[in-house]
């Protein structure tokens, strides 16, 4: 799928969407969230942004294995989910100043 194409776009929508319901976030998508729990015990950005987050028990979890198997079927997914939404952020900077 390409990036910036009107499904890609609908379907980033329905990812914050599901962030904002299951884990009270509308600025990251879900891959992004399992970059931060995966690379949190080596990475002190992820760590830092862990505390932020204050994912319970089974969010934890439920993103590891979200991340494992993203990660199985991608390798790098959540990197470059990571980066993506930086860059979302970086564009939504640029367009409101």
């Amino acid at each position: 799928m390409k990036k910036g194409s009107y499904l890609y776009i609908v379907l980033l929508g329905l990812d914050r969407f599901a962030a904002a319901v299951f884990f009270c976030h509308s600025d990251i998508t879900i891959s992004a969230l399992c970059w931060i729990v995966r690379t949190a015990p080596t990475d002190p950005v992820a760590a830092r942004a862990l505390v932020e987050l204050k994912a319970n028990l089974l969010q934890r979890w439920f993103l590891a294995r979200c991340a494992a198997a993203l990660e199985f079927i991608q390798r790098g997914h959540c990197a470059q989910a990571r980066q993506t939404d930086l860059e979302t952020a970086q564009a939504a900077i640029e367009l409101l100043q």
